[in-house]
């Protein structure tokens, strides 16, 4: 697939037999010359977290699932994301990180704000997110407070599950985004020493 890409793309381009070809660019300019709705949803789909619902990213990019299902099948026949079906319950990812990364390393600043921004209100309203990809999206949004609510109740997710790791990282983070009421922060850091004395009490446990 990929030495198809960067055929293509000398070929297409005329490129010179000593330039150095880089797959991102070439992927990045065939993503460029889609239809402007088209790579609106390609890249919603390359900034968020891993799988996303097709219902979802419909919602983030303002459009009804059925003319999101058309842009859809286009990608998908071209390689550039996969699905798990057509339906609306049904996941879309890129096709490979290699294609995330292209999109990511092209837009500006504040496109992905944007764009992030938009992923994090349509994931809310589905009402069944991963508080840590909202954490992500709100923080990649500029919007410390909202990531910081959502890090907090990651961490509490990760506690309840006994994995002390993921919830001393994520009270960390908690701590990181949001600057908190003094009352607040040592409640936060209460927790945090707990979750990191509950990791060190597992780490010496003999076998």
């Amino acid at each position: 697939l990929f030495i198809d890409e960067l055929v293509r793309h000398r070929a297409l381009n005329n490129s010179g037999q000593g330039e150095v070809l880089s797959l991102e660019d070439a992927l990045w300019k065939r993503a460029s010359d889609l239809d402007p709705a088209a790579r609106q949803v390609l890249e919603l789909v390359a900034l968020s977290s891993g799988k996303i619902l097709q219902q979802t990213a419909a919602r983030a990019a303002e459009m009804d699932f059925d003319r999101f299902s058309k842009l859809i099948a286009t990608l998908r026949v071209a390689h550039l994301v996969r699905t798990r079906g057509m339906r609306a319950s049904d996941s879309v990812e890129p096709f490979h990180d290699r294609i995330r990364v292209a999109v990511r390393a092209h837009l500006d600043r504040d496109t992905i704000r944007n764009h992030h921004r938009r992923l994090a209100v349509a994931l809310e309203m589905s009402g069944s997110a991963d508080p840590e990809a909202l954490m992500v999206h709100w923080q990649e949004a500029d919007d410390a407070s909202r990531a910081a609510d959502y890090a907090q109740i990651a961490a509490e997710k990760a506690w309840k599950a006994l994995a002390f790791d993921r919830a001393a990282q994520f009270y960390q983070a908690c701590i990181d985004l949001n600057p908190h009421s003094v009352a607040d922060k040592a409640e936060i850091l209460t927790k945090l020493g707990n979750a990191l004395a509950h990791l060190s009490a597992v780490a010496v446990v003999p076998r």
